[in-house]
Order: C-alpha cells, then structure tokens, then sequence
C-alpha cells in the first residue's frame, strides 16, 4: 500500500496533488439527470441518486456512520441521509474550507466509519498516484469489516479522456478500476457491481 496510513486514521489532503487537475466544478446538488425525453433517468454515480441506488439496493443500511469523501460543496446528501438514519459527514479537499475537512477527519479519528462513499470521485482523478490515495483514505477512515463504496461515471465509455478548465473525466467504466482497488484493500471482499456502477471494497484485517 502507498505509505500515507496514519495510525489515528486518515491523512488530509488541501489541494492538487500527485500532478492531479484541480477540480474547480461545483458538484450536483440535488438529483442529476442523463438523457431526454423519454430516455431521461436519474444519474445514479452522483447527487442523491447515488445515493438512494445504494440505499435501495441495500449496499447502505440505516444506523450507518459513513463518511462521504469528495462529497463536494453542499449538504444535502448529508441532509437526505439523516432522513434515513445515516450519520454523515462530508470531506473533501478541492470543494470544502481547510476547518470543515479537519473537523471531519477528528470526526472520523474518534470513531471510524461504518461505510465510505466515493460518488463519481474516481473517474474524475486524472493520475493513478492521486487515485491510489484517495482509496486509501477511504482504507484508512474505515473500522475493520467497513465497506468503502465506489461509484464511477463511465461519461461516454469511450475511455478518451476529457480534460478543461476546472475538470477532468476519464471516460471508463467501474471495471476498469478494479485493480486499483484491490491494490489496497486487497483481492478478497473486492466486488463488481456493473448495473449499479460499483465497485464494493471491505476492509478486511
């Protein structure tokens, strides 16, 4: 594993990294949609459709404390988790201030997580090195038989990356992730979930 595990949990991070592109975008606030017309759908890899995919199809449970990494600027998945039972707390080091990431990581410190979510986060990282560390976060923020939750937006699939001011896609899917994944919690407890964009890893020690 790349050697940024802290003994008493998660290693902050306050801006670009590892040459990562620096994510300017705010993130979706409420659900987000894909397609037209009668194609419309919700987007289940961010906002609360992500959320609710993961509730509904029984990936996250009531009574959970999950940390939500990358959770962006807004509270509302925080908001509409609380409705469901779920303790939440949002980090992340490109939409948040410096003081409401280091009360998450104390937050997180004193008792580690049930769940992690990362929702539409990796496909959004455009090096392996910053990718590598933000599953590691999620490792580290986890109380062992934790679950650490990946959902990726494939954008077009066509795995030709998008990179403008103030974001990046890569364009791939869940799968292609896979492996960097597993590089950290290991092979065992590591699942493909393709129809839910997912990717489930457990913290098994």
């Amino acid at each position: 594993m790349p050697g940024i595990q802290q003994a008493c949990g998660i290693q902050p991070i306050h801006g670009p990294h590892h040459n990562q592109h620096a994510w300017g975008v705010p993130n979706v606030k409420g659900f987000s949609y894909l397609g037209e017309g009668n194609q419309k759908h919700v987007d289940i890899t961010e906002g609360l459709g992500a959320f609710e995919d993961l509730l509904n199809n029984g990936f996250l449970k009531p009574h959970t404390r999950l940390l939500d990494l990358g959770g962006g600027a807004y509270d509302d998945g925080k908001a509409y988790l609380a409705e469901r039972a779920i303790e939440a707390a949002v980090y992340d080091p490109f939409m948040r201030p410096p003081e409401h990431n280091q009360k998450t990581l104390k937050w997180v410190d004193n008792h580690p997580v049930d769940a992690v979510s990362s929702n539409g986060v990796l496909n959004v990282i455009n090096t392996e090195a910053a990718r590598l560390e933000h599953i590691q976060q999620a490792y580290d923020a986890l109380k062992p038989g934790g679950m650490a939750l990946f959902k990726v937006w494939s954008g077009d699939n066509s795995g030709i990356p998008l990179t403008e001011l103030g974001r990046f896609q890569s364009n791939r899917d869940a799968s292609t992730y896979l492996n960097e994944v597993r590089s950290i919690f290991g092979d065992v407890g590591v699942s493909l979930y393709e129809e839910n964009k997912l990717i489930c890893a457990q913290k098994i020690e």
